[in-house]
């Protein structure tokens, strides 16, 4: 099969540095690593020029540098700005449908809301099989919470529309998997759970020393002045730091003395002045809640190693790789007893409500306060983490992909080989007797590209008085 990969979601401004971007990136790699015969090309977003290079140096080991393709559309193609929204999907699907694929996969559907991501299925043609990962639809399900805006909806209903023209799709997680049968109505047997794994630089420090060092640096770098309790991805509605705010304030102060708060992950202006409000409100001190905005992977590392607690309060996700990572790193971890948390931490005595914040406080004082169950959660999740990686995930989506493409060829619903034939020209130009270097320079030019090409010059003028 030749595989294409719109790999946009590594792409994305919103998404590049966020799970959805290292989850793309990732599949991307294990897919290239288990492929096989298989043929796969990368297509990239030629707008995007910034994220070109750095995915083509990720992948230089693993892929010949023509596998990676760009294409390109006009600008200011994101909403609101849609004027050219539509001639864009049409290029990109032509340019996926100019490599002859077997089988599209598209690694983030629901972007180009406030960048120049393209997505969508069906527009240029629909003989192109489309495989989509489902990461949730959280904004489906919470429309009250996430498209209040007439916009966004808009945006958000149409992205739903593509991702109804799918052939498959690929679920992050089993809790992912039954939203698209239950929501959507997607056929049962075209939605197949790959699950999600971590990469291999989230693993325990080897050594007390190691981890020591990798303690003092951290401490200083992002101000943690005691042992802390830690989360991290993302600050959201779903992701509930309120509710873990007014749970870690519920702890006795004695508890707090020895432990911090660190929510690590970027955060704008408003949203931390909103959440340091939240913690006064609640009779926390200045030092007791650290919020270290963004910070780098191998930091990232070095926090899972040395926190006391990793507690994940979300009370909606698709796949909560942090929680992955943190059990990757030796981490205690707890986390909500919804969505897709229970089937990742695998361990129910780890689990609390989101929607109480009396709950989760109940667990962080267990864990905080019961050394022997910290170290079974420590032992177990780390047990747990070796049941996830990517060549699995890459080997449920190859068969995947594979069952779609004979089922297609069964049918004969693949896309016909193209015929040998010449490529097209759009030639646009000024042309005599319009009195212009130019006009004359393409009319001397056309013969000649006339030998290769079949053309359609496009003139803005009454007449044409050119010999060709």
């Amino acid at each position: 099969m030749r595989i294409v990969l719109d790999l946009q979601g590594a792409q994305s401004v919103t998404s590049a540095k966020r799970g959805i971007g290292r989850y793309s990136l990732s599949l991307a790699k294990a897919l290239i690593r288990n492929k096989g015969k298989h043929e796969i090309i990368i297509a990239l977003n030629g707008l995007l020029t910034d994220s070109i290079e750095s995915i083509r140096r990720e992948l230089s080991s693993l892929l010949p540098r023509e596998n990676i393709r760009t294409w390109n559309a006009c600008a200011l193609t994101h909403e609101p700005n849609t004027s050219n929204k539509e001639t864009a999907e049409l290029i990109r699907e032509a340019f996926l449908a100019e490599l002859e694929p077997d089988i599209v996969h598209i690694s983030s559907l629901f972007e180009g809301c406030g960048d120049e991501i393209i997505s969508s299925i069906g527009c240029f043609s629909q003989r192109i099989p489309t495989a989509i990962t489902l990461y949730d639809l959280v904004p489906y399900i919470y429309r009250d919470y996430y498209l209040k805006d007439a916009q966004t909806e808009k945006w958000y209903e149409r992205k739903i529309g593509h991702l109804l023209r799918g052939d498959l799709w690929l679920a992050i997680s089993e809790s992912s998997r039954q939203e698209g049968i239950t929501q959507l109505n997607l056929p049962e047997s075209a939605v197949v759970n790959i699950s999600a794994a971590t990469e291999s630089c989230f693993q325990p420090l080897n050594s007390e020393k190691l981890k020591n060092e990798a303690y003092l640096h951290i401490c200083k770098k992002y101000n943690l002045s005691r042992p802390f309790i830690m989360y991290t991805g993302g600050i959201d509605t779903r992701k509930n730091i309120e509710g873990l705010i007014q749970a870690y304030a519920l702890l006795p102060i004695s508890i707090r003395k020895k432990h911090q708060l660190a929510v690590v992950c970027a955060v704008q202006p408003e949203k931390k002045a909103r959440l340091l409000r939240l913690a006064q409100q609640h009779g926390l001190a200045t030092d007791e809640i650290v919020l270290t905005g963004y910070v780098p992977e191998n930091d990232l590392v070095l926090l899972y190693n040395t926190c006391t607690l990793f507690v994940f309060p979300s009370w909606h996700e698709g796949f909560g790789l942090p929680m992955l990572e943190a059990m990757s790193c030796g981490a205690p971890v707890i986390g909500a007893n919804t969505s897709c948390v229970p089937e990742i931490i695998g361990y129910e005595d780890a689990l609390f409500d989101p929607h109480q914040p009396k709950s989760i406080f109940a667990k962080l004082n267990e864990v905080l306060t019961n050394e022997a169950f910290r170290t079974q959660l420590k032992r177990h999740g780390f047990n747990q983490a070796q049941k996830f990686s990517w060549d699995i995930t890459a080997q449920r989506t190859l068969q995947a992909f594979e069952k779609l493409h004979l089922s297609n060829q069964q049918n004969n619903c693949s896309i016909p080989a193209r015929p040998a034939q010449r490529l097209k020209l759009a030639f646009i130009s000024p042309l005599p007797p319009e009195r212009s270097g130019i006009a004359d320079y393409s009319a001397a030019l056309l013969p000649e590209l006339a030998r290769h090409y079949d053309i359609t010059v496009i003139v803005d003028q009454k007449t044409i008085d050119s010999p060709w």
